[in-house]
């Protein structure tokens, strides 16, 4: 079903491994992923590299998803340590390859494209896939707002600074 929506013009080159990838590591799990993400919490203005980043991190321990909840309810001021995957980053350059999402040229956030709305709606439409994941954004959509992803940033170069 999802493979309908990948461009058959890339030529992708599949090598057998000796150990079974996870599928939180596949390509089009990861790219589903941020398909629903971007689709569910940032519909308007975009979403950001980094709020990407956090909220695919945060997707894969409920506990993380706990922590960064109670952040955006200002619960706590203690910030999250969030993981930058490659896994996240490759498949953002396979869903603008495959014209699923672009790159907003104003303010160089990711946001769906025609296609990429498409696969969202039929992720969403299925009761079958991704149930948790559609769950827990669902849950906290309202909450990610970007001063909070803004004061997490800045919390880091905080950290940094006083490492230096």
């Amino acid at each position: 079903m999802l493979e309908q929506f990948f461009n058959d013009k890339i030529k992708i080159k599949f090598q057998n491994r000796p150990i079974a990838v996870p599928y939180d590591y596949r390509i089009i799990y990861k790219v589903s992923q941020i398909v629903l993400i971007i689709g569910t919490v940032c519909k308007r203005g975009g979403c950001s590299s980094i709020k990407l980043h956090i909220l695919s991190n945060a997707l894969t321990s409920s506990s993380m998803l706990d922590e960064l909840e109670k952040l955006f309810d200002n619960k706590i001021e203690i910030i999250p340590i969030v993981r930058f995957e490659q896994a996240v980053t490759r498949a953002v350059n396979f869903a603008i390859a495959d014209k699923l999402i672009e790159i907003q040229s104003s303010n160089l956030k990711l946001k769906l494209t025609a296609k990429g709305r498409q696969l969202y709606e039929e992720i969403m439409n299925d009761d079958s896939i991704m149930v948790l994941e559609k769950e827990e954004l669902n849950r906290v959509k309202d909450k990610i707002k970007d001063d909070v992803i803004n004061r997490i940033v800045e919390k880091w170069g905080q950290i940094k600074d006083a490492r230096d």
